[in-house]
């Protein structure tokens, strides 16, 4: 691969390519959703407890919650679950609904002369789930 990426640098080329998921399966993925959400607020909730524990100084009623795009997203599918956990969501332009469920997720990159036009598909897009559950204007 770093052979051919050096020779084709050489011409204007836009090559079309697809993003090894690390062999996503049943056992094995990112369902980009709920079981995500509730992963991350499970961690969080064991963090709160080694602090009490260990007798740090912490007002959890002060939990703010910052992020953008997709982890924006999350952090309201968070407020879903639990919430009373966040005093505060910072939504910098978050996604109303995971349009990967829909489509594939593309991305590019440049190098030199060529750009690398990355396709990723999630094995979440093929599961039968109820989707509406993740629209967040439902919700």
């Amino acid at each position: 691969m770093s052979r051919f990426l050096e020779i084709s640098s050489k011409y204007n080329l836009s090559i079309d390519c697809k993003a090894d998921l690390f062999d996503e399966n049943l056992n094995n993925f990112n369902d980009m959703g709920a079981v995500q959400a509730l992963d991350n607020i499970t961690a969080l909730l064991r963090v709160i407890a080694i602090l009490y524990n260990n007798r740090y100084k912490f007002n959890a009623k002060k939990i703010i919650i910052y992020d953008h795009s997709y982890g924006a997203y999350l952090a309201y599918l968070y407020n879903v679950f639990a919430p009373t956990v966040f005093s505060l969501i910072i939504d910098n332009s978050d996604w109303i609904y995971p349009m990967y469920l829909k489509n594939d997720r593309q991305t590019f990159a440049s190098m030199k002369n060529y750009i690398l036009n990355i396709k990723l598909e999630y094995l979440a897009k093929k599961l039968d789930i109820d989707k509406e559950m993740l629209y967040l204007p439902y919700l």
